[in-house]
């Protein structure tokens, strides 16, 4: 288990996952052995898997999320949709080996819909010995009946129209700031005088850009737009000063705020392309005099990342909740990046507060009996193709192979201390220990 309870989202389970919204619990519940079960309810999908594990001792044991604790005989789990069409709708679930964690909905087919009540119950027959997982250990077994109550909203859409800063439309203002886009723009060439007007550009607009004042124009979900990687400063909308990498393209939603508790974002990008290098570690490393940057620990594996949770009632953020941001500085990596966001119930939101360690927020969950989360929500994306103005890029198989490399050094130099040189030792023992990002690696000899 993870040290916080955050909103993790798992993409990796494979036959274990019913999507790409799947969430697991990470992190830690009270000390005392206690069920802690997560469920992001998304309307107009699947039933998502069912999270359910037990907190661990600090007994040394590590968490082994094969390793059963659940009598799946005299255990059960279902949902149960209230209201809507044909209610009240049940939904079992069932174990899906060889994870002891997760719990798949008996009817897949099924979807969850919008504007709808949902409850889930549970009775778990389960191992709470403290000592659960040491060898020789005990078993505890205890009944535990988990119940909660959510509820999906009836809209949420994002976009299709996205206003853009003016600065991710055009290279020479992206790159180098005002005086170069205001150069480029004096040319008398019919390319520049109709990319000026395709974006109605006029004086007035370049005096406002000169100024530092925001300007945006509308593009579309799909669109391309120049990454912002200049660092003049400029006026943010509130007035505070920010630079035109601080830029973010806008998104407007449409929301049941009857029921919007704020929203998680997960932004999906292209490992194929290439990894910008943003001004802020860029200045960084200038300024530790780092010439070159650590390729290995720029490589991030995968293709998902997950953006910082917004609340209903976040106070500070610009253009919220009617407009949602998507910031420059967040995007990250050249070619098409997907931004998905869910809008969650005010019981998620309260969740989250209570997950805080810089507040003094009671920790809350809306399961009864044990921990976690039972969550509705509604969930649409909107898309960017993204190209650098600037060389500062990095292949993402580049980064991944310097990646590789390390892990696979860092391995020969532990089997090394204890005196095993061997290389069919090194090269099973590299296959046995490798990550999954390194599985085409080719190992030197």
């Amino acid at each position: 288990m993870r040290h916080k309870l955050s909103v993790p989202l798992l993409f990796l389970l494979g036959s274990c996952s019913t999507g790409p919204w799947n969430t697991q619990p990470g992190g830690s519940a009270p000390n005392l052995p206690r069920l802690v079960a997560s469920n992001l309810l998304v309307a107009g999908r699947s039933y998502d898997t069912l999270w359910l594990e037990r907190t661990l001792s600090l007994n040394g044991v590590s968490y082994d999320s094969t390793r059963s604790f659940v009598d799946t005989v005299l255990s059960w789990v279902r949902i149960i949709r209230l209201t809507g069409p044909g209610s009240p709708d049940t939904v079992p679930y069932h174990l899906a080996p060889p994870l002891a964690v997760a719990w798949l909905p008996s009817k897949p087919q099924d979807s969850a819909l919008h504007g709808a009540q949902y409850r889930l119950e549970a009775r778990i027959v389960w191992d709470s010995s403290g000592n659960w997982g040491t060898d020789g250990a005990s078993p505890a077994w205890k009944v535990t009946q988990l119940s909660a109550t959510t509820y999906t909203p009836k809209v949420f859409s994002q976009g299709p129209a996205l206003q853009t800063p003016i600065e991710a439309l055009f290279p020479s203002l992206a790159a180098s700031g005002f005086a170069s886009f205001q150069t480029w723009a004096a040319g008398n060439t019919q390319s520049v005088q109709d990319s000026l007007a395709r974006w109605n550009v006029t004086a007035s607009t370049l005096d406002s850009v000169g100024k530092g004042l925001p300007v945006f124009r509308t593009i579309h979900s799909g669109d391309t737009v120049w990454y912002i990687r200049s660092s003049e400063q400029v006026a943010a909308a509130d007035g505070t000063a920010i630079r035109r990498s601080d830029r973010a393209i806008l998104a407007p939603q449409v929301l049941d705020l009857s029921v919007f508790g704020g929203e998680l974002a997960l932004q999906r990008f292209d490992s194929t392309r290439a990894r910008i290098l943003d001004p802020i570690t860029q200045a960084f490393d200038a300024s530790s005099g780092r010439k070159t940057i650590d390729s290995a620990g720029y490589y991030q594996p995968g293709q998902w990342r997950s953006l910082p949770f917004t609340a209903a009632d976040a106070g500070g953020v610009a253009y919220w909740p009617d407009f949602v941001q998507l910031k420059n500085l967040d995007i990250g990596y050249t070619g098409l990046n997907v931004f998905y966001s869910f809008a969650v119930d005010t019981l998620y939101a309260a969740y989250q507060r209570g997950q805080s360690t810089s507040t003094n927020i009671s920790a809350y969950t809306n399961i009864q009996g044990g921990y976690g989360y039972f969550t509705g929500a509604a969930a649409d994306s909107v898309r960017i193709f993204v190209r650098s103005p600037t060389a500062d890029t990095f292949s993402v198989s580049a980064l991944q192979h310097a990646y590789c490399s390390r892990k696979f050094g860092n391995l020969v130099d532990s089997l090394k201390k204890v005196q095993i040189t061997n290389i069919d030792t090194i090269d099973a023992d590299w296959i046995a220990k490798r990550p999954r990002q390194c599985v085409d690696f080719v190992s030197p000899q």
